[in-house]
């Protein structure tokens, strides 16, 4: 049986147990005693050593959410609906449908989700299943806030602000390219920072590893260079990092991660250049509604 079943959900900064812990009220009694709460430090812990103790991060979000927002590198997405299925399946099935090798029945099972209930919901599945039979403990995570992914991610990686960007883009030691991975549908509803290459994330691998004619011809942009700076935004700061990682991985040394995302730059863009700002966002609400 897996040694360890976890659920992964909604973290408060308060300190009342309550707050800190809103499944421990609801939780079934049946259920109860099996549970351990854990919190980012402990997960972040647990993923240093997952090399000496295989890992398993089971994320049971919807395609919907998932595609907004990315998930956390290495995990395996099967969503709420197909947890019992996939539990019941045979490691061929398994590994032919979630594109992952079925987790071993010794290692640590984690399930997260948004806010905790649906991670709770797939833990239950496990327990019902007897996948926790002869476990230590079931361990019910607490939620993986953005900037709890970013410590996760390497160290590598710069991590830019509003000042920062502004910075860069006044005195560049370099060319420097912004390019934006959020999905079409998100950048047509809100626009991207003046001057940005629009490369939605399942792209950028391919992208970057494509001839400079070949980026020019399907980017309308030119192809950056290894040695330029890639400042890398999305909707919040997930999938732009997880950009960071793969651009790295293809020889591009100099790529930053905008942290806090899309509504982070266009807030304080408008706070710093109140008329520019308001004449930009208002020409782009034109374009909206005549096209």
């Amino acid at each position: 049986m897996f040694k360890r079943i976890i659920s992964f959900g909604a973290l408060s900064t308060k300190n009342t147990f309550k707050a800190r812990y809103p499944l421990r009220t609801t939780m079934d009694e049946s259920c109860k005693s099996d549970i351990q709460l854990y919190e980012f430090d402990d997960l972040q812990k647990a993923l240093k050593q997952k090399d000496q103790v295989p890992l398993n991060l089971v994320d049971v979000r919807e395609d919907g959410e998932i595609k907004e927002t990315g998930m956390v590198p290495g995990a395996i997405h099967v969503p709420l609906g197909q947890v019992e299925s996939a539990l019941d399946s045979s490691d061929e099935e398994f590994q032919r449908k979630y594109n992952f090798a079925k987790p071993k029945q010794d290692d640590p099972l984690i399930f997260m989700c948004k806010a905790g209930r649906r991670s709770y919901e797939a833990a239950k599945i496990a327990v019902k299943k007897d996948y926790s039979k002869m476990c230590e403990k079931i361990i019910l995570f607490s939620f993986l806030l953005v900037y709890g992914i970013n410590k996760i991610h390497s160290s590598e990686i710069r991590q830019f602000g509003y000042r920062d960007l502004t910075a860069m883009q006044e005195t560049p030691d370099k060319p420097l390219h912004i390019i934006d991975v959020r999905e079409k549908y998100e950048v047509d509803a809100t626009g991207m920072i003046p001057g940005s290459i629009h490369l939605p994330s399942r792209q950028v691998k391919e992208a970057l590893e494509s001839t400079p004619e070949e980026f020019q011809h399907k980017y309308n942009a030119e192809k950056p260079k290894p040695e330029d700076n890639l400042v890398f935004i999305c909707k919040s700061g997930v999938r732009s990092l997880q950009a960071c990682e793969t651009a790295l991985k293809c020889g591009y040394k100099n790529a930053i991660n905008y942290e806090r995302g899309w509504f982070d730059w266009k807030c304080k863009y408008l706070k710093s250049q109140p008329d520019k700002g308001k004449d930009y966002f208002t020409s782009l609400n034109y374009v909206r509604t005549v096209d």
